[in-house]
């Protein structure tokens, strides 16, 4: 199976999941510092620096199809030690630009029918509509 990791931090998905005997095909990190820690741990991995143009990246040159897409977006807006602006926050709204990366066909060559087959989004308690006991 071949990943897209989005707001891929440091890696910690990407680590586990190629543990796992996946592979990665492409990371979105926004934090150069964490781009070059990515860039250490997975050299040849293609990597981007903004989630809103992902597409664009990924469909700019023949790329694999991707089964799975990864992702732990901002939770600086819904955390409760934030301003609870929720998915209306700059930073936890990006939600929106993964849920359309997540939608899209994300090959070069894609149809309608190789869009991603799954995808594995992490969140912290705030989001809104979380259940309370969920840890």
């Amino acid at each position: 199976m071949t990943f897209l990791s989005l707001f891929a931090g440091i890696g910690g998905f990407d680590l586990a999941l190629a543990r796992l005997g996946m592979r990665c095909a492409g990371q979105v990190e926004i934090d150069p510092v964490r781009r070059s820690t990515l860039t250490r741990y997975f050299p040849e991995v293609a990597r981007h620096d903004d989630v809103r143009t992902t597409i664009d990246w990924w469909q700019a040159k023949p790329r694999p199809a991707v089964d799975l897409i990864c992702a732990g977006w901002p939770c600086q807006d819904v955390s409760q030690a934030g301003r609870r602006a929720g998915l209306a926050g700059t930073r936890t709204g990006l939600f929106f630009e993964l849920a359309r990366v997540i939608g899209a066909p994300i090959s070069t060559l894609a149809s309608a029918r190789e869009r991603p087959r799954a995808a594995h989004l992490q969140q912290g308690r705030g989001l809104p509509g979380r259940p309370r006991n969920v840890g």
